[in-house]
């Protein structure tokens, strides 16, 4: 059983890893609380384990969803919100983050068409870009498919 100040502490570390990622203060701790607890909360009980107003705890946790961070659940027969960290685990963030770069090379493509305004060495430079960027879209995506074979079946 870990001390309560080992739990403010990793409650702390949350914070101050998601702050990083434009995630408010709250939402680390409610990702940290759900981390800690290893289950299922409801909405209230989060509410008072991240020390939050009901309000403050539900659009943390639907932001904290949109990240791919946390997923809600409904056990049968309770209408109330339940979540728990994602069981994708660190790959839906990476998706997230690969949607981004998609839109990204999607943006340089137009910008360095022969069509742009744009100098011709910005041009040059974003298709060198646009190489990297599918060149790690292709390893990441190969990478996912490996570890989703790796962990088939494997349930915590």
């Amino acid at each position: 059983m870990e001390s309560q100040t080992e739990v403010q502490e990793l409650l702390l570390a949350c914070s101050r890893l998601l702050e990083d990622e434009g995630v408010p203060p709250l939402g680390g701790r409610i990702f940290g609380v759900l981390l800690v607890s290893g289950r299922t909360l409801t909405l209230d009980e989060i509410t008072v384990e991240a020390g939050a107003s009901k309000a403050s705890a539900s659009s943390n946790s639907r932001m904290l969803e949109r990240l791919g961070l946390i997923e809600r659940v409904s056990p049968p027969g309770d209408r109330k919100d339940h979540y728990r960290v994602a069981t994708r685990g660190v790959t839906a963030p990476l998706e997230l983050l690969l949607d981004r770069l998609r839109g990204l090379r999607d943006l340089y493509g137009l910008v360095s068409s022969s069509r742009s305004p744009a100098p011709p060495e910005v041009r040059n430079r974003l298709r060198l870009d646009i190489s990297f960027i599918e060149h790690l879209l292709e390893t990441c995506e190969e990478l996912s498919r490996q570890w989703e074979e790796r962990t088939r079946g494997f349930s915590a």
